[in-house]
């Protein structure tokens, strides 16, 4: 193995790494890029996924870094994704909750049982908009 320092190149060993014990974060991450590799082998491995990437990329080599790249972000997309996901649906179920509670208040419907309703806090105000069925606030 060469070493390059400000003083010049020296040949040295290569590190000898069986001691060495890894982190679970370690091991995780390491496994992920061995399946990106084996992804992108794949990828470079067909003809037609290859000129499709090609295409995308828009320049002649890189490929397989950008299937590499890609394959370890997904990850991180699909977690972004449920994040968003969920954060939709609590958002619809608040408004949902807070419109039909609006909405019971002005046909003057109570709770027959007498029980007390959970209070719904809106993070959002909540607009009624007139659907020609009598629900409207206006």
């Amino acid at each position: 193995m060469i070493k390059h320092y400000s003083y010049g190149a020296i040949r040295t060993r290569y590190p000898d790494m069986t001691r060495i014990i890894a982190s679970a974060k370690q091991r995780k991450c390491r496994n992920l890029f061995k399946e990106a590799v084996e992804y992108a082998k794949q990828v470079i491995a067909d003809p037609v996924e290859k000129a499709a990437w090609q295409k995308r990329l828009r320049r002649r080599n890189g490929v397989f870094n950008a299937a590499v790249k890609f394959y370890m972000l997904k990850e991180k997309r699909d977690k972004e994704r449920a994040k968003m996901m969920t954060d939709t649906l609590l958002w619809l179920a608040f408004k949902n909750a807070t419109a039909q509670e609006m909405a019971e208040e002005q046909r003057g419907y109570s709770n027959p049982a007498n029980e007390q309703l959970p209070k719904v806090i809106s993070l959002r105000p909540v607009e009624i908009r007139n659907r020609g069925d009598g629900l409207s606030g206006n």
